[in-house]
């Protein structure tokens, strides 16, 4: 097979799954998982050229890529990856695990729509933001947005102005859809986030919270984890936990990255996620450190 240009890099197909990456083999691994926002996405929300073509010559090789995500699976391959040779994806934290191939759920494990609707409830606060996914992966909802000029400069710029509602539990309560993840931002997230996490804790013990962003919790079912999707993935595929490759980021990666052969943190990692890794990207994401991975890990 004919070496493949990637910008300034040479990619010879040929020789890549004997090679040894950052000192490592990895001629064993089958499987690549991976984390999108702070990961495989630039700081921008987009996948780089090089990015792409990275992850096409991973693919090339043999070893199975596995989007595992916040977002949702229906526009994962085409819109966002650009890339159509992914037969599985884990979205909305490990709440669904997608067979593209035969268009069906392998996992499906939901919030039930009162639960958080009363949730919901709970959380609302004029110093808050609430955002949700709902389990037909077609939707989003936000509401209880009071001042999007605030928000913005909190969120530098990311304001959502699409599909608000002013009473959100109530239109969850109306539509009676069940929801794969729920999120809030907070103003005040140094000393709001730890009061939040520690109410859901301790109100909703079926459901668990964690640190999505800087500013931000995301809640999902206690027994839902990227981690869990990703071992249910790799049994129902025949891929022993030692064949798999994890890249993340954030508190949600933990996981998935603590459980397998060789677990990666991004550069720009927050430090719950190194402590758990094998190695440390040596860029962050901002800078193509996901594709610069990959070419030094399995390309050369």
């Amino acid at each position: 097979m004919p070496a493949r240009q990637m910008g300034v890099c040479i990619i010879d197909l040929d020789r890549i799954r004997a090679t040894r990456g950052h000192g490592m083999d990895i001629s064993h691994i089958k499987l690549l998982a991976f984390d999108m926002d702070g990961t495989a996405l630039d700081d921008m929300g987009h996948v780089t050229e090089r990015t792409r073509l990275a992850l096409q010559a991973v693919s090339d090789t043999g070893i199975m890529l596995v989007p595992a995500t916040g977002r949702g699976f229906s526009r994962l391959r085409e819109d966002t990856l650009g890339i159509t040779d992914i037969d599985y994806a884990i979205s909305a934290n490990g709440a669904i695990l997608y067979d593209y191939a035969a268009g069906i759920e392998r996992l499906r494990n939901l919030i039930p729509y009162a639960v958080a609707a009363d949730l919901i409830d709970g959380l609302a606060r004029r110093n808050t933001k609430i955002y949700l996914q709902l389990g037909d992966d077609t939707s989003s909802y936000f509401g209880n947005i009071y001042d999007f000029e605030l928000f913005a400069r909190v969120e530098q710029g990311r304001v959502w102005r699409d599909n608000l509602e002013a009473d959100l539990a109530g239109k969850i309560r109306e539509m009676g859809c069940d929801v794969a993840k729920l999120g809030v931002v907070f103003l005040d997230w140094e000393t709001d986030i730890p009061k939040a996490m520690s109410f859901v804790a301790q109100s909703y013990p079926g459901l668990r919270s964690f640190r999505a962003e800087r500013e931000s919790i995301e809640i999902c079912k206690r027994d839902v984890s990227k981690g869990r999707a990703l071992q249910v993935l790799c049994e129902y595929l025949g891929i022993a936990s030692d064949e798999v490759c994890a890249v993340g980021d954030h508190g949600n990666d933990v996981s998935m990255i603590a459980n397998v052969g060789l677990g990666v943190a991004m550069a720009n990692g927050m430090d719950e996620v190194k402590a758990v890794a094998r190695m440390v990207t040596d860029l962050p994401n901002g800078q193509e450190g996901f594709a610069d991975f990959l070419e030094k890990t399995f390309l050369r």
